[in-house]
């Protein structure tokens, strides 16, 4: 009795949106601004199916058909399955190709989150379950789509890879990533600093729309 119990909960836990453990992996809760300084957490769209996730490396550009295809898969996902773009560096002419088709593409400027997402290739599209924080990579359109989609975004999506496959050479691995490249520990003033400069200090300032200053080394 007990064994059945088990199996029919199995079945109805496949059943439910989700990854269903179908060569996935599990990773944490992370949060990114994209180029244009919009905030993007994954435990933010927990309300959704999944997230998709475009690997992007300004070395691997992709076609004009496979960026349509992204692009599309974006507008009409929007509502359930909404589809970002990570890169692992600034802003470049190839991240505004993509966020000018309204893909927000959130900038790893020191690679952390990438390297935390055990990504090894760039051109990857990855399915993101943001209330179980399951991952599964996307890698082929002959392979059989998680239940979180219906019959004709599942005809999409593997569009899309197809497209994406097509574009992107087997081979493009990522670079070495940007925190991979300083020599030595990180420090406070060479490494900290600059980003609370570059990011925070704008609001966190006396008299500024944030609550405490971070103008000065104490905070």
């Amino acid at each position: 009795m007990r064994k059945a119990l088990n199996i029919s909960a199995i079945i109805l836990a496949c059943l439910l949106p989700g990854l269903c453990g179908a060569q996935s992996y599990r990773i944490g809760d992370f949060a990114l601004l994209d180029s244009t300084g919009e905030h993007h957490q994954l435990s933010r769209y927990k309300d959704m199916n999944a997230v998709l996730l475009y690997v992007h490396q300004d070395s691997c550009e992709l076609s004009d058909q496979a960026v349509d295809h992204l692009a599309s898969i974006g507008s009409s996902f929007r509502t359930s399955s909404p589809l970002l773009a990570i890169t692992a560096g600034p802003v470049s002419r190839f991240t505004q190709r993509l966020s000018g088709r309204n893909i927000p593409v959130m900038l790893d400027e020191t690679g952390y989150i990438t390297q935390s997402l055990s990504l090894s290739r760039a051109g990857s599209l990855l399915l993101l379950d943001p209330n179980t924080y399951e991952a599964m990579l996307l890698s082929s359109p002959d392979n059989e789509l998680p239940p979180v989609f219906n019959s004709a975004q599942s005809s999409q999506l593997a569009a899309t890879l197809g497209a994406i496959n097509a574009s992107v050479d087997e081979a493009c691995r990522l670079d070495p990533l940007p925190f991979q490249q300083r020599p030595g520990t990180p420090t406070y003033v060479d490494d900290v600093a600059p980003i609370l400069t570059e990011r925070c200090a704008n609001c966190h300032r006396e008299g500024g729309s944030a609550p405490w200053a971070m103008t000065e080394h104490r905070m």
